[in-house]
Order: structure tokens, then C-alpha cells, then sequence
């Protein structure tokens, strides 16, 4: 883990409230699912960190894809080049890829796709099949398909006003191409991030063929480093993990579903 003060290289918006950001960075390792907790600004508001899932980190680079919704990020958003953000990271756990996997499959949407895109490019890489379901409103949440598209990645887009793709939830798309595809749950497995209830609904759906799914939760974090114990996720044996450090990446027979997620 590192604690460095970066200059922001580029900040731009690739689709409407969907930012990329490129900051210097201190040569680093890290892992498909780990990230990095930025202070978006020099004042106290927003007081805490936000946390952002690694889009990439190499050549003294570090990538960060993310949506302009709430204060930190609205913040993050009017951040220049040429300005400086102190970062914190990499942080937590990360995707696990099996001896002998044979399909990968994952199910994103929108700024979801962050930690699936190293990920991607270690799949990739290793020559395993990879097949991405990409869900959101509308074609605009859909950014960087074409970047998982260039890996070698079968996307499948799937928006719910149809400007691309199929037309519906990203899961129901998942689950018809499941029937018929008909994965190995010997040697398949599923990678999903996004929202929790999509999230949950990937995991059952999975579960139905048998096969097992790697989930990164998303929880908001305050320290991201397991201290201030304000990300924890309920498990199902009735206890408490961190998201930040036992985490983010679980498998999904770890979690329990109905627990509320703050």
C-alpha cells in the first residue's frame, strides 16, 4: 500500500456524467479487483475518501473510471490537470482465477465494469474465453465496451430503452444465454460487479447451473484500510467481514443476501 500525492494527467467525460481519469502515480503492482480511496478535493467537504476500483495502474499511470451522482464525485468531476489528489492504495483483495478455468463469464453495469476490465486483460492474457454481459439504462452507461471488445472479450450489451443490444435487465440476458449455452460448472465461473441486487440476482442465477461467483461488493468506505469498520458486509454464518480488506472481492455462498447493505 502506498500514500502519494498524484497530478492529475486528464479528467474527461466520455459520456454523459462518466468520467476518466489519468493520474501520475508511483510504479506499482496490484490486482484485478483491488483500488484506491482518493481525497477529492483540498477542503473537509466532502470529508472522506472516495473509493474507485482500479482501471489500471502501469507506466507510472493509474486509470480510474467513475459517475458524477453524489458530492465526492460531482467534486471529483471539476478536479483539473495539472492539480494534485493524495490517493491511498491498492487496496483490499482481488479476483481469483483458478487453475484450468474454461469460460469466464461476467455481468457488469455500468461504472461496475472498472474491476472487470484488468480482470479482462488477465483472462485474456492467459487465453481463457471470456464473455462480458453489459447492462444499463441506456447505451450511454455502457462505456468502454469497444476497450473489452479490443481484449478479445465477447460483449453482450443489453439496455433497457434498446438503444443497444438487447432490450431488458442484464441478468434476465445472462440467464437466456445460460440456457443456451449450457456452462461447465466444473470448469466455468462467473465475475460480476455492480449493483447488489443485480448482483444477488447473478449469483441465484448461477447457482441454478451450478457455478460458482466471484462478487466485488460495492459499500461505501471510510478509511479503506479495516479501522474504522464502517463497509462491513454480513456473511452467512452471522458475522462481520470488511469490505476494504477481507474484501472487496468474495464468493458469492459467503455473503448474506438479505442483510442490508448501507
Amino acid at each position: 500500500m502506498l500514500q502519494f500525492s498524484s497530478l492529475i494527467l486528464s479528467n474527461d467525460e466520455i459520456a454523459p456524467h462518466y468520467f476518466h481519469m489519468v493520474l501520475k502515480a508511483p510504479i506499482s503492482s496490484y490486482l484485478p479487483g483491488q483500488f484506491v480511496m482518493i481525497k477529492v478535493n483540498n477542503t473537509n467537504i466532502p470529508l472522506l475518501r472516495r473509493a474507485m476500483a482500479i482501471l489500471s495502474w502501469r507506466d507510472e499511470e493509474l486509470e480510474i473510471v467513475y459517475k458524477a451522482i453524489g458530492l465526492g464525485t460531482k467534486e471529483l468531476s471539476k478536479r483539473a490537470p495539472g492539480e494534485k489528489l493524495e490517493v491511498i492504495g491498492p487496496l483490499g483483495n482481488s479476483y481469483e482465477i483458478p487453475d484450468g478455468l474454461g469460460h469466464a463469464y461476467m455481468i457488469t453495469g455500468g461504472v461496475g465494469m472498472s474491476p472487470l476490465m484488468p480482470l479482462a486483460r488477465a483472462l485474456t492474457k492467459k487465453r481463457i474465453k471470456t464473455t462480458l454481459f453489459f447492462g444499463g439504462a441506456s447505451v450511454t452507461d455502457l462505456v468502454m465496451r469497444h476497450e473489452f471488445s479490443d481484449l478479445g472479450v465477447m460483449v453482450i450489451p443489453v439496455t433497457m430503452d434498446g438503444s443497444l443490444g438487447k432490450r431488458g435487465l442484464v441478468t434476465d440476458v445472462m440467464e437466456e444465454g445460460f440456457k443456451a449455452t449450457k456452462p461447465d460448472p466444473q470448469n466455468d465461473m462467473v465475475f460480476t460487479c455492480g449493483p447488489h441486487a443485480m448482483m444477488r440476482k447473478v449469483y441465484e442465477i448461477a447457482g441454478k447451473y451450478g457455478l460458482k461467483t466471484q462478487v466485488s461488493m460495492e459499500t461505501r468506505m471510510a478509511c479503506g484500510t479495516g479501522v474504522c469498520l464502517g463497509c462491513v458486509i454480513k456473511n452467512k454464518n452471522g458475522s462481520y467481514l470488511r469490505a476494504c480488506t477481507e474484501g472487496p472481492v468474495y464468493y458469492g455462498e459467503e455473503i448474506d443476501w438479505n442483510a442490508r447493505l448501507d
